[in-house]
């Protein structure tokens, strides 16, 4: 059941007595515009339809004549008629949501402002320093730009809904031809997660089709696969249906259909093609390794790099040091977007790359061009890491993922970020070991399966889920002990792999069963 996320009030203080008046008369979540400020109802909606736990601004990218520091979403300065920026990245929209949790730190504020004559004047750009100073953690909804208040307001929405920072084949063709396909779920009032399970099952039958060599009709079946994965979202967005469980069948559907083309691919050239199965196992494990790092170094940056210190408000600098603009637009912005390898660009190559060339070919070029990305990718974020520092705090989802069935504490480490993955090798390369290095279509359905459960494994410590079920899943060691057992006394292609395959499917499906029931997903 899809959540139904109730609007929260909202109001218009013109001085700080007023808002002091307007928090001190609520219990409730709260969204503070300035008064003078002509805002669409599309844009006001991406403060007023939301409850969340955490005070949210707006605010305009890429501007450096604006008035606040953002880093990964976060609220890091903010510049008033008495206080100063060190980088200016962005332009506020004088507008701030307030949890209900949180009232009681805004309310504290108002005393400690009436200090300033300007912020009777200017209330909320006050509010939102006085909260930064304080080190609350403050999330940005980042727009393009502010539209004109009199916008055609379902177009604006859509409009919205539309994601922006998408790889370059996402933003400037996927999402173009997307939006005519939205447009269509709309009017038939279509569910975000029913068109997340026709899309798979569009990539189900991509697969099937790559499996039969017909590889043209299988591309074809693959982008639609991946549009209607831009649609789900962008309806979502668009109606505010969102939940945990969606965003875990989004994710989870996307790595599975990606792993049963790659498997089509080599299952319909298996009786011609020596070690295809190597090729495609390869392929599985690079993006697999690659992926799951990408996420938790993702996770500590912003954990690591957004962290304000409180300082005193009296202070005129803001005490951060100098930034680069970034330009989110230019050669070298989608170059490097590009060379990240994407989803759409690795799926546009799974195409393009069948239908023209085979699976062979593809399969080689998928791994060349993956493994170029991990290591350009790697090696900066190694070089980054080394700031970090090895006394890392609050980064205990890393931990949990170890997946060895005892506790062992390595997220305080700097590249801690990347040991998970690097236990997700090890475990590869023990089961590849154990059926002597004979790539099959058993052992690439044994890794596959046990790649998406460390996917599940991975998604639930993000989101702070309790891993308390995990030892259904045997843990590394017990999963390894058991292939061993089954391999050294049935065989390689003994049919307890299957069952051992099927077993991790029933268990990853019944761990999504727990989100789809659990209130509030």
């Amino acid at each position: 059941m899809v959540r139904v996320i109730r609007q929260v009030a909202s109001a218009f203080p013109d001085n700080l007595a007023s808002l002091n008046d307007l928090l001190n008369g609520t219990e409730e979540a709260l969204v503070v515009f300035e008064p003078a400020l002509k805002i669409a109802e599309p844009v006001r909606a991406l403060l007023t339809d939301f409850e969340r736990e955490y005070f949210t601004v707006l605010a305009i990218e890429e501007s450096a004549a604006g008035d606040a520091t953002v880093a990964h979403q976060r609220l890091l300065a903010v510049q008033t008629l008495d206080h100063q920026i060190t980088a200016a990245t962005h332009q506020l929209i004088p507008a701030i949501y307030i949890p209900s949790a949180k009232l009681p730190a805004a309310r504290s504020l108002i005393s400690e402002l009436q200090q300033f004559p300007n912020s009777q004047i200017d209330p909320i750009q006050y509010l939102i320093l006085g909260l930064v100073r304080r080190g609350e953690q403050i999330r940005v909804l980042e727009i393009d730009s502010l539209p004109p208040a009199d916008s055609n307001p379902n177009k604006l929405r859509l409009q919205l809904a539309n994601r922006s920072n998408d790889g370059f084949f996402s933003t400037f063709v996927l999402r173009k031809i997307s939006k005519v396909f939205t447009r269509v779920a709309l009017n038939l009032k279509l569910k975000p997660n029913f068109i997340t399970v026709v899309s798979f099952l569009v990539g189900v039958f991509a697969a099937i089709e790559f499996s039969r060599s017909n590889y043209i009709s299988g591309a074809i079946f693959l982008q639609f696969s991946l549009i209607l994965d831009c649609v789900d979202g962008e309806v979502a967005r668009y109606t505010k249906q969102f939940s945990r469980f969606g965003a875990w069948l989004d994710a989870l559907s996307d790595r599975v259909k990606e792993f049963m083309a790659i498997g089509g691919l080599a299952y319909s050239v298996q009786g011609s093609v020596k070690n295809i199965w190597l090729l495609a196992t390869l392929a599985l494990i690079l993006q697999t390794v690659k992926h799951l790092s990408d996420y938790d170094f993702t996770a500590v940056r912003e954990s690591l790099e957004v962290k304000v210190k409180s300082i005193p408000l009296t202070q005129k600098a803001d005490g951060l040091p100098p930034r680069k603009l970034r330009k989110k637009n230019g050669a070298i912005y989608w170059a490097k977007k590009v060379i990240y390898f994407p989803i759409g660009e690795r799926w546009l190559l799974i195409s393009i790359g069948a239908a023209l060339f085979g699976a062979q070919v593809t399969l080689v070029t998928l791994i060349g061009l993956g493994f170029l990305s991990l290591t350009y990718v790697k090696l900066g974020r190694v070089l980054r890491s080394y700031k970090w520092g090895d006394n890392i705090q609050d980064c205990n989802f890393i931990d949990q993922q170890g997946d060895l069935g005892f506790n062992i504490k390595f997220s305080n480490f700097r590249f801690g970020w990347g040991l998970s993955s690097l236990f997700r090798l090890m475990e590869f390369v023990l089961i590849i070991a154990i059926f002597d290095f004979n790539f099959s279509a058993n052992l690439f359905l044994l890794i596959f399966m046990i790649a998406i459960y460390h996917y599940v494994n991975l998604y639930d410590s993000l989101n702070k889920i309790s891993p308390t079920q995990r030892f259904l899943g045997l843990y590394l060691p017990g999963r390894v002990l058991l292939i061993l057992i089954f391999v050294k006394v049935l065989g390689a292609q003994t049919s307890a792999i299957f069952w051992l395959s099927t077993y991790l499917g029933l268990i990853i499906i019944w761990r999504g069963g727990r989100r789809l029931g659990a209130r509030g997903n």
